[in-house]
């Protein structure tokens, strides 16, 4: 941030040297309590007071799962990954931020978000069965002098924290390219979510994924069914590319974690799980497999633009469907 005030600097400085003295800190959970007090301290407002509440409560009481995941989470992060989130959170979206928000609220009577999330492609070349993305045309996208714009009027007002979603990330291949290279040096840790289909071999779309790929530190690949037939059925298209992806990052060492949705009837064939975990247990750099059950959360809004739900009357997974699926895939080997 070079457009913060004199004070917001002295903030600035402050966090930095609290968070260079835990990282100095050999006892993890003097280290976590410490950061907590100081949380309390730069929360002047209350702008964060629930969620402080409750984070309060698991780091008194020092035991619990909830604990054990806090504590995983300062010894298994990079430091540096770790002051970025603290900036990030503590010093940008809370301290300075909610600075500038009531600034702006008192001045022009308006309520100033806390986050906004931002969709800089909807376009997706896949039609996958019940996915919102397949229904929206598949063009529509954001460019980089907009995004741009949103983020420099919203850190005006206070807003400094953006999420980013929407469709295939790498139908925007040069945009997320770009964008990466502006996050890396911040520091900032990036990873692409991504259903692998745009991938090709080509030397010229290659070139430019390698660009990507080296830009990228993790790789989040879904893969939707093993067997191509299946796969053309719930999704329109062929997946030997997305398996051939799989294979490339794998060969040029790029950390993957494999993601399968789970939807009853329709993803969960025991004979196709099997298949993709074996394809899985070939690949040298995946570090974690998940399974994402299916639910219904989004049938409203379909249900609001008029468009039949092609999945009306699906259930959701059981605790047992999604147990016996993670146990076929492997899971629980590929968890560090």
């Amino acid at each position: 941030m070079s457009d913060r005030n004199l004070v917001e600097h002295v903030e600035a400085f402050a966090i930095k040297r609290v968070l260079d003295y835990l990282n100095d800190t050999e006892n993890v959970d003097d280290a976590i309590e410490k950061a907590m007090d100081w949380v309390d301290r730069f929360d002047k407002k209350g702008e964060v007071a629930g969620q402080r509440a409750v984070f309060r409560k698991i780091v008194d009481s020092k035991q619990g799962n909830w604990y054990d995941l806090i504590k995983k989470v300062w010894t298994e992060i990079d430091p540096g990954v770790r002051g970025k989130f603290f900036e990030n959170f503590v010093l940008n979206a809370t301290a300075i931020g909610g600075q500038r928000q009531d600034k702006t609220k008192e001045k022009y009577g308006c309520n100033v978000p806390w986050a906004i999330l931002m969709d800089p492609t909807s376009a997706c070349n896949l039609h996958c069965t019940g996915c919102w993305a397949a229904e929206y045309g598949n063009k529509l996208n954001m460019d980089y002098n907009t995004l741009d714009s949103i983020i420099r009027q919203g850190t005006a007002m206070g807003t400094f924290m953006y999420i980013y979603s929407g469709g295939e990330p790498l139908v925007q291949l040069d945009f997320v390219t770009e964008f990466f290279r502006l996050m890396k040096k911040e520091g900032v840790h990036t990873c692409v979510d991504t259903a692998g289909q745009p991938f090709r071999r080509d030397p010229e779309w290659l070139d430019r994924f390698n660009e990507l790929m080296s830009l990228t530190d993790l790789f989040m690949l879904d893969l939707k069914q093993f067997d191509s037939k299946l796969h053309v059925e719930l999704t329109g298209k062929d997946n030997a590319n997305i398996l051939d992806m799989a294979r490339y990052l794998s060969d040029n060492g790029k950390e993957m974690w494999i993601r399968h949705v789970l939807v009853p009837g329709v993803t969960d064939d025991e004979n196709d799980l099997r298949k993709m975990s074996d394809f899985i247990a070939s690949l040298k750099t995946v570090s974690r497999v998940e399974i994402l059950p299916y639910h219904t959360l989004g049938v409203s809004k379909w249900q609001k633009l008029g468009i039949p739900y092609p999945l009306e009357g699906v259930p959701t997974p059981t605790d047992e469907q999604v147990k016996r699926a993670e146990d076929i895939l492997n899971v629980m080997a590929y968890h560090k």
